[in-house]
């Protein structure tokens, strides 16, 4: 009998560290940074694109082409800089976030672009599909 209480118990622990993996696995998925994976989302929920970046350049990531206002909305911007001691020339990250607005299909094409002068240095597409 003693042994079928530690089975049980025992069982009940690996489904919580599976359900645990899981739903860690799902939360990560919401900073994306790599355009060749295309980002599901369901609608209502958000997501945030995390872009290297580095202001000291005079350069910064910008929307290239407008997005479809029917299926994402963008919400937020941040910039989270480097450490301190990583130095001036550390690159930060820049966090965009949207949301899910509508189901349906879109890009998101953003450019990292020197705004004085408007000389892109580089560009990337992210597919996004919203069920």
């Amino acid at each position: 009998m003693k042994r079928i209480g530690l089975l049980i118990a025992g069982l009940a622990v690996i489904a919580l560290l599976a359900v645990g993996g899981y739903w860690a696995t799902a939360s990560q998925t919401t900073n994306l940074s790599d355009p060749n994976r295309p980002i599901e989302v369901a609608t209502g929920k958000g997501f945030e694109l995390k872009l290297e970046s580095n202001p000291n350049s005079g350069y910064r990531w910008d929307v290239a082409k407008p997005i479809d206002e029917k299926v994402l909305g963008l919400t937020d911007f941040a910039y989270d800089a480097p450490r301190p001691m990583a130095g001036s020339n550390a690159n930060g990250k820049e966090e965009w976030e949207f949301k899910a607005l509508s189901p349906g299909t879109t890009q998101i094409v953003m450019k990292y672009v020197r705004p004085a002068s408007g000389e892109v240095a580089k560009s990337v597409t992210f597919n996004v599909l919203v069920r």
